[in-house]
C-alpha cells in the first residue's frame, strides 16, 4: 500500500512503528485497571473522586451501565503488548481497599466483583532509559500531554486525553498538510463542528420506554437510536437479566457495527460482558441460534468463537485466581 502520508495513532504500541524508522523510544506504557461490582453493593448516583491511603493517588467510584465501577490504577506494564492487560491480585487489592476505606459501610469483598478490564496508557516521556527499560518518575508523576511527530510523513501522535480527541486529531492533519495533494481548507482545520446534546425525545413510535432508557439509547447511538428501535420487536427491547442492555442492541451490532468475533459483540460493541458474571455466558446462551444467524456464521464457527471468548474472559475480564481455561 503506497500512500503520501500515513497517520499512526496506535497507542501504547506507537513506538514498535517509531523504532522501525530508527526512532527512540518514547513511550512509557502504564496499566489501568478496573473493578466492577453491582450497583446494589455500592449505590453511588455520581462519579466520587478521592485519595487513596495507601500512596495518595486519586481513585474514583462512579456508577456506568447500571453497575459501579472502582477505578484506576497506574503501574508500569511490563508485560508483552502482543496480548491484552489483565489486573493483577494487588491491583485488586489495592482497589478494594480504596473503595472500603471511604466507603466503610460498603465492606466490599472479592466475591462482589462481576469483572474486570484492564487497559494500556500511551505516556510519553521525557526522560526514558529504553537500554534498562526505567523511567525516572513514578508512573503517577508522568505528565499525560500529547506529542505529535512527523517522521517524513508519517505521523504519529501519542498521549492525550480523551476528552480532547477532536483537537487531538485536527492537530494531526495539520501536520500531515504538507504531504497531501489536495489541500484541506483553514476552516476544516480551524473550525469545530456544532456539536449539541442529543434530545431523547428523537425517540418516537408506540414502544413505551422509560425516560432513562431514551436517554441511554440516544446518548449511545445518536440519531440511529430511532432505528434502532424501530426496527426491534417487543420483545427484543426487554431488558436482558440485571443489565441495562437490551437484546435489540446486540443484533443491531450484529448487522451493523463490523463484528469479527464474539469478543467484538459482547466486550466492545456492547458490554454485556462486562456487566454480568462470567462474561454473561449463561445470559447470552439462549440467544444463540438468533446472533449466529444474524452475524451469518455456520455452527463451527460460532463454538470455536464461544470458546476463544470463555477463554478470553477467564483471562482478562475475571480476577485473577479464576483466570483458567474454559
Amino acid at each position: 500500500v503506497q500512500a503520501n502520508a500515513v497517520v499512526n495513532a496506535s497507542g501504547a504500541w506507537t513506538d514498535e512503528l517509531r523504532q522501525m524508522l530508527g526512532n527512540k523510544k518514547s513511550i512509557r506504557p502504564l496499566r489501568g485497571s478496573h473493578l466492577v461490582i453491582p450497583f446494589w453493593r455500592l449505590p453511588v448516583a455520581f462519579s466520587v473522586s478521592f485519595f487513596h491511603p495507601k500512596d495518595k493517588r486519586p481513585v474514583f467510584v462512579f456508577p456506568w451501565e447500571g453497575q459501579v465501577v472502582i477505578g484506576t490504577t497506574d503501574l508500569d506494564h511490563h508485560n508483552t503488548m502482543s496480548s491484552e492487560a489483565s489486573i493483577t491480585e494487588d491491583e485488586v487489592s489495592y482497589l478494594l481497599d480504596a473503595a472500603n476505606s471511604q466507603f466503610d459501610h460498603a465492606a466490599l469483598k472479592r466475591e462482589d466483583i462481576i469483572s474486570s478490564w484492564s487497559g494500556v496508557r500511551p505516556v510519553v516521556v521525557d526522560e526514558y532509559s529504553a537500554e534498562d527499560d526505567v523511567a525516572t518518575n513514578k508512573p503517577s508523576d508522568e505528565k499525560r500531554e500529547h506529542m505529535v511527530w512527523d517522521d517524513a510523513g508519517c505521523i504519529s501522535i501519542a498521549g492525550g486525553k480523551l476528552t480532547t480527541f477532536r483537537l487531538l486529531a485536527l492537530e494531526v492533519l495539520r501536520a500531515a498538510q504538507p504531504y497531501l495533494q489536495n489541500k484541506l481548507s483553514l476552516s476544516d482545520l480551524d473550525a469545530l463542528s456544532d456539536f449539541r446534546e442529543s434530545d431523547e425525545s428523537v425517540l418516537i413510535g408506540d414502544h413505551k420506554l422509560s425516560k432513562q432508557r431514551r436517554q441511554r439509547l440516544v446518548g449511545r447511538y445518536g440519531h440511529i437510536a430511532n432505528q434502532l428501535v424501530e426496527q426491534a420487536d417487543t420483545d427484543d427491547l426487554t431488558l436482558l437479566g440485571n443489565t441495562e442492555v437490551c437484546l435489540q442492541e446486540l443484533l443491531w451490532a450484529c448487522e451493523n457495527e463490523a463484528v469479527e468475533h464474539l469478543d467484538d459483540l459482547l466486550l466492545r460493541r456492547v458490554r454485556i460482558g462486562m456487566l454480568y458474571p462470567e462474561g454473561a455466558i449463561h445470559l447470552i446462551h439462549p440467544w444463540t441460534d438468533l446472533l449466529r444467524e444474524r452475524l451469518q456464521w455456520s455452527v463451527q464457527k460460532w463454538d470455536e468463537e464461544w470458546h476463544r471468548y470463555k477463554n478470553i474472559v477467564a483471562d482478562h475480564y475475571s480476577l485473577p485466581k479464576q483466570k483458567e481455561c474454559v
